[in-house]
């Protein structure tokens, strides 16, 4: 894997709903691949022939890093995706399932 000079080599720090997120896409048989945080991004989300690019974050303030803003600017320019889910409902929704 090449790193650019702007990826910092941090602990995997993660979200506190990223446990009830993941058990929930598991749950509906969606496969979770989660990814290092030098990445820039939680992890990819495979459901049903398409894959998700997904930062989760806990409900409430936050900002993304420096680099995840870096990374979420690469995809766009792209014409990827970048998702930010915060709940379960928001996670249903990427996957198109009605959680009402």
């Amino acid at each position: 894997m090449v790193y650019n000079s702007c990826m910092s080599y941090t602990k995997n720090k993660r979200d506190k709903s990223e446990h009830e997120i993941v058990s929930f896409w598991r749950s509906v048989g969606a496969t979770w691949l989660e990814m290092p945080g030098e990445v820039g991004f939680d992890g990819l989300l495979v459901y049903r022939t398409l894959v998700h690019i997904v930062e989760i974050k806990s409900p409430g303030s936050w900002k993304l890093t420096p680099h995840e803003v870096e990374v979420r600017e690469r995809c766009e320019f792209e014409g990827v995706r970048y998702n930010i889910v915060e709940t379960v409902e928001e996670a249903g929704q990427l996957i198109g399932l009605d959680m009402l």
